[in-house]
């Protein structure tokens, strides 16, 4: 299990879905657009058809797409979302190997790679939960529903979502519980938490001191 999740890692860390606003699109000449998560989506959709997994895809633009898998019946009306990102953000400096090829640690039980803590290790951790569900059989009465999600990392200079808030938009994300593996708290505490966020923008006017 160990060596498929550190394949399927590699494979997610391989792919430069490095997301950030417009006007500094010029210093990563490898993308088109901010993201271009579908380089992600793609990947994890071949892997889903092969394990027979129900998805859909929705996407505001080509290059920017969102991934829906269902594993379960669905029978019960019953369903928890676990949602992971596959934006990361630029890589910095820094880095002793290439931060877009994952490097393996195995004295330190470690691996390393952009996007490896946030949030491509926990993606691959729910793609792996539900292969060994789906490897054991275990059928589940209501649907076990994974998000790979684009436009987590960067609020867009013109305010457009092309993720978590366009799937609302599409009226695709209902769900009964829902179970957010991000970096939060290094995944070693539980927050819990129901009905949103609100955001305020304080601005403050003074002389610097």
């Amino acid at each position: 299990l160990q060596a498929w999740w550190i394949e399927m890692v590699s494979s997610l860390v391989k792919e430069p879905t490095v997301n950030v606003v417009r006007s500094r699109l010029d210093k990563h000449p490898y993308l088109k657009v901010p993201g271009e998560e579908t380089r992600v989506a793609t990947l994890v959709r071949r892997w889903a058809e092969g394990l027979g997994l129900r998805h859909e895809t929705y996407a505001r633009i080509p290059e920017r797409e969102n991934l829906l898998l269902h594993y379960g019946r669905g029978t019960s009306g019953r369903r928890l979302l676990i949602p992971t990102h596959s934006d990361v953000v630029p890589a910095g400096d820094g880095w002793a190997s290439d931060p877009f090829t994952l490097s393996v640690d195995a004295a330190a039980d470690r691996v390393y790679g952009r996007g490896v803590s946030d949030n491509k290790g926990a993606m691959a951790a729910t793609l792996l939960a539900v292969k060994i569900l789906k490897d054991c059989a275990i059928e589940l009465e209501g649907d076990l529903m994974l998000g790979i999600v684009a436009d987590e990392e960067v609020h867009s200079e013109e305010g457009v979502d092309y993720g978590l808030g366009f799937l609302m938009e599409q009226g695709v994300l209902k769900a009964d519980w829902t179970i957010v593996p991000d970096i939060g708290g290094n995944m070693k505490t539980l927050e819990v938490a129901e009905k949103g966020r609100v955001v305020y923008l304080v601005k403050a006017y003074g002389r610097q001191a």
